[in-house]
């Protein structure tokens, strides 16, 4: 019996040291990785950046840096000719009206765009063709001298003509139509 009970012993005495070692091992892997992962928290307080971050922030300015350089340029479709609207043509046709209802060699100022920066645009239809101007462009030999928020005004060898917003012929024309039908 003093055999077994010694073996009993021994076998315990191993399993005990075993399990202090596996213990003792996982400890100095653990306190290794807290020990990197300090060394590393000390090395992004002296740089200041935080990776993800840090990654986060660079992306953030290549989608501005992307929207700044964005430039407008109109293709040769018109993209503001309200006759692309289908329920207006649609309407329009129905009434045996083709085309444009706007005087082809007439200037008219339908849009402006001021903000807080004193930037300044304006849109300008002559016929069917819609464009954006600033001030200083040019735009059927006339310079664009000024934009305010109702008017554009528009110089050429010393005549200035004055623009001010106003609806389109299709929008004044489907008014009165829509008033004779009391909508």
């Amino acid at each position: 019996m003093k055999g077994r009970e010694r073996l009993l012993w021994l076998l315990l005495i191993v399993i005990l040291f075993g399990l202090i070692g596996y213990g003792g091992y996982n400890t100095f892997k653990t306190s290794k990785k807290i020990t990197a992962l300090k060394l590393e928290n000390e090395q992004l307080k002296i740089i200041g950046t935080d990776p993800k971050l840090q990654k986060e922030v660079e992306t953030l300015e290549n989608n501005l840096a992307k929207r700044m350089a964005f430039v407008f340029q109109q293709g040769p479709k018109d993209p503001l000719n309200l006759l692309e609207v289908v329920r207006t043509r649609n309407f329009l046709q129905k009434l045996g009206i083709k085309g444009s209802l706007e005087d082809e060699n007439k200037m008219r100022l339908t849009t402006t765009f001021l903000n807080s920066n004193g930037n300044r645009a304006a849109i300008i239809k002559k016929g069917t063709t819609s464009r954006v101007v600033a001030p200083g462009d040019v735009i059927d030999g006339y310079t664009v001298a000024d934009i305010t928020e109702r008017r554009v005004t528009l110089e050429r060898g010393g005549q200035r003509i004055q623009l001010q917003n106003e609806l389109s012929p299709e929008t004044i024309f489907e008014m009165e139509i829509m008033q004779r039908m009391n909508y």
